[in-house]
């Protein structure tokens, strides 16, 4: 069961929301709704530490990042968190989101010469910490902050794609992670053992898509043969990697040995992340331009 509570223009990426969002249980087989509709919406990311029950929210297609409160039920847009002109240059396709442990947030730029800027938690513009074609080539997209500190960037398109890179946030140096072995990789997640898992999208039309993790200083495949499989979030409360994949319309559960578990076969064709924010999943619907909500009970909407 859907419904919306809001509305805008056309792409949303990331959302931000702080730890204590992702400690509770679900339901096996819940129900989805409308969180809230934006210009687009790809990506969902957890991040900590942030205000309680703040979530923010990197909307593309309006150049801006919006902020909200919420229950995960009610959705209360606040003020935006960025919006303008940051180091004369008008924020532009908005995309990636990372919360590093000092409450600092990364916003990047999907385009050829976008920026990742640096903001403090309350939304005061820092600097420009790094920029493609000065310190790294390709377009930034989804932004994953590690368990060793670093800001962890994907580059699914643009110049030099197909790598991950990797932010020193004091130095602001950037180098390149991995250079080999993705395919059009866009969701980044770390489990709870440190592992970073990638979601490579692949083609679009082919299922040839696959899920990859990275430890010790290996690259393995952990399920191949999957239809766009896009979105990646770190499920605390279950110690599990959540994955959408956008063909099969689906939900999975990655559990630290590999094996999955299906908990929502949703209507979302290009769903590009997933999060669990107080209890329910969350997930983004880039073609509506929404952030939906399974509820984790089917007790609360008739």
């Amino acid at each position: 069961r859907i419904r919306t509570a809001g509305r805008s223009s056309r792409s949303a990426w990331c959302l931000c929301l702080p730890p204590d969002a992702m400690n509770h249980p679900t339901a096996p087989r819940p129900r989805s709704r409308h969180a809230t509709a934006l210009a687009g919406a790809i990506l969902l990311l957890a991040c900590a530490p942030a205000p309680a029950g703040e979530v923010l929210v990197s909307e593309t297609g309006g150049g801006k990042v919006r902020r909200y409160t919420t229950d995960c039920l009610l959705w209360t847009r606040q003020a935006d968190f960025a919006s303008g002109t940051y180091a004369t240059e008008p924020l532009a396709n908005p995309v990636g989101l990372a919360r590093d442990t000092l409450g600092r947030v990364y916003v990047s730029e999907q385009r050829a010469g976008g920026r990742i800027l640096r903001f403090q938690a309350d939304g005061t513009f820092l600097d420009v910490v790094a920029r493609s074609g000065v310190d790294f080539t390709g377009n930034p997209e989804t932004l994953c902050a590690g368990p060793d500190g670093f800001i962890y960037i994907s580059l699914a398109f643009g110049t030099s794609n197909n790598r991950i890179l990797r932010l020193d946030p004091q130095s602001k140096q950037v180098t390149v992670f991995l250079a080999s072995g993705l395919s059009t990789p866009r969701g980044l997640a770390f489990d709870s053992l440190g592992r970073l898992w990638i979601a490579n999208r692949g083609s679009f039309s082919a299922a040839d898509g696959y899920l990859s993790r990275y430890a010790d200083g290996v690259l393995s495949t952990v399920e191949s043969a999957l239809a766009r499989p896009s979105g990646l979030g770190f499920d605390a409360a279950a110690g599990t990697i959540l994955s959408t994949q956008g063909a099969t319309q689906d939900i999975w559960s990655y559990h630290a040995a590999g094996t999955k578990t299906l908990l929502h076969d949703t209507a979302v064709a290009n769903s590009l992340d997933v999060k669990r924010i107080e209890g329910h999943l969350c997930q983004t619907d880039y073609d509506a331009g929404k952030v939906r909500v399974v509820l984790a009970t089917n007790s609360n909407y008739a």
